[in-house]
């Protein structure tokens, strides 16, 4: 009797986690959706609730050496707080240009400015999306085209520290920018 109180209990556990991480990843995909709609309305000129800087490199489209086509393009939406009047960055949205290859990436930060959704399509891998989702800095579901990972690996955990990195320097790029001199 003792064991089977004490399977149940562990299945017990393992669904109140599962709905606990499922309810993270509907909470981060309709926050999504909300600054999507923000982002549609200033590209429909309604409303400006959300903010657009834009940094291209290599905005000429010289070609570089040993690769020819070479460019970056970053869009950085953010909202400022009208209490603090501070800038907060919210989505960015990464497009890059290599010989003949298209990579596209987003990052999407929390109001507390932690990234909690990486989003990368490339055409190096025959166009497969991978979608990467973050709690407390914690890789808790993973897919790769239509496979869903919710207990993700140790090379999706490693390439997810990846991301976390690169969205932390992009955060970086994002305030040394809003910082320049006038």
């Amino acid at each position: 009797m003792k064991h089977i109180i004490i399977i149940l209990l562990f299945l017990l556990l393992i669904t109140n986690n599962i709905y606990a991480d499922n309810s993270k990843i509907e909470s981060i995909r309709a926050y999504y959706q909300e600054i999507g709609e923000d982002i549609k309305n200033i590209e429909d000129d309604i409303n400006y609730n959300i903010n657009c800087d834009e940094l291209i490199i290599n905005s000429t489209d010289t070609p570089r050496a040993a690769v020819g086509i070479y460019r970056k393009h970053y869009k950085f939406y953010y909202y400022i707080t009208e209490k603090e009047r501070e800038e907060k960055l919210a989505k960015v949205e990464m497009s890059c240009d290599i010989a003949a290859y298209h990579f596209y990436k987003e990052y999407l930060y929390n109001t507390d400015g932690e990234l909690i959704f990486h989003y990368s399509k490339s055409e190096v891998s025959e166009n497969i999306e991978k979608r990467y989702y973050f709690s407390d800095e914690k890789l808790i579901r993973f897919m790769e085209a239509k496979t869903i990972y919710d207990e993700p690996n140790n090379q999706h955990k490693d390439y997810a520290l990846e991301v976390l990195d690169d969205a932390r320097i992009i955060k970086e790029i994002f305030e040394k920018i809003l910082g320049l001199p006038n």
